[in-house]
């Protein structure tokens, strides 16, 4: 990752201040709002235009200099949307479940190692709300990086896998309802010496049938927000501890007294206890805390396990890991604020 951690370490927009050609065409001609996730977002070449449109986006790139030198754009400050820079690999990032109206990919997939991209592609399609679209860009075997037969961009070594002929439609034309897909080779002046590419590109959209059966699924949801001394107290210890990832948080800058997090498809709301009192004062009179339990269903016992063996302070452990009679490996926990969390897996 040195390569690009130095290149987004200098002066200026590594790729330009233009956003992807095709993905400002298709936002121009069709109606997509909400929420959108920028994965490998760089600097912000297709975030800052996205948070233009209004959308409220996580923006997720593996180079810190680039998360940097993307929460400093002054460009930021002038549009409608709410950005959420995120320093992470997606590999390893806690997806969440149905968030996203839009996610973007910009030759991201390609640098994945062959063997994680359907894992990685799994977990992005869930992350679709129905209906929720999906663009993706990906280098092929057309690329000068792979045939050495031309100038190859100077960021070609950084490139794992790429792709077959039809190989990234194949992936994902069984799960969506394919609105573009393209292959081409494309001058590129943004950056390093007048180069070639091999791109493919598509855009899919979650298909009507897919989309009834995931409301069915999601019908109902109940999302817990618990009343807290300090959000930043309780986002250190539900990503550091636990293995949470922050959806949300506001504000955005400074301070927050509000925010999302999740682990899976388990979601859990937090407030700062002056916030709450303010907006509910009929709890100003009760103890923050309190005898309520919070049950986390995984679908994976293995993973309960491995939570248990990965916690460092035993000290909170309300309910030591233990096989249930009912098939279930749990154990219970304290947070920082007295809630108790219950851990389930089969």
């Amino acid at each position: 990752m040195n390569l690009f951690e130095n290149a987004y370490a200098q002066d200026g927009l590594l790729f330009g201040d233009q956003p992807t050609r095709i993905l400002d065409e298709f936002l121009n001609t069709h109606k997509i709002s909400g929420v959108a996730l920028d994965i490998g977002c760089g600097d912000g070449r297709d975030t800052i235009p996205l948070l233009r449109r209004g959308f409220n986006v996580t923006a997720i790139d593996q180079s810190t200099s680039a998360i940097d030198k993307l929460r400093r754009r002054p460009e930021i400050e002038a549009t409608s949307g709410k950005l959420s820079a995120i320093h992470c690999d997606v590999q390893n990032w806690q997806w969440p479940i149905s968030v996203f109206d839009l996610i973007v990919g910009i030759t991201l997939l390609d640098h994945l190692p062959g063997e994680n991209i359907d894992d990685v592609s799994a977990k992005l399609l869930k992350s679709l709300k129905p209906s929720g679209v999906v663009f993706l860009e990906v280098h092929t075997i057309d690329d000068p990086g792979f045939t050495q037969n031309d100038i190859a961009s100077e960021f070609s070594s950084a490139i794992k896998h790429y792709f077959a002929h039809n190989e990234l439609l194949d992936i994902f034309s069984k799960h969506v309802r394919v609105l573009f897909y393209n292959e081409r080779r494309e001058l590129d002046l943004d950056h390093g010496e007048p180069h070639y590419h091999g791109f493919a590109t598509l855009i899919g959209q979650v298909e009507s049938e897919k989309e009834s059966n995931q409301e069915e699924t999601m019908s109902s949801p109940i999302v817990p927000e618990l009343t807290v001394e300090s959000i930043e107290r309780s986002v250190n210890f539900y990503s550091n501890t636990l293995g949470f990832s922050i959806i949300a948080k506001a504000p955005e800058d400074g301070d927050a007294v509000w925010a999302e997090m999740s682990l899976g498809d388990g979601h859990i709301m937090f407030q700062e206890k002056g916030e709450m009192f303010e907006e509910i004062p009929f709890f100003r009179n009760h103890v923050i805390g309190g005898t309520m339990l919070l049950v986390l269903r995984i679908d994976d016992s293995n993973v309960v396990r491995e939570m248990w063996q990965n916690l460092s302070d035993k000290e909170n452990v309300v309910l030591p890991v233990r096989e249930t009679d009912y098939g279930t490996v749990e154990f219970g926990i304290t947070d920082p604020d007295g809630y108790v969390l219950i851990f389930s897996g089969q």
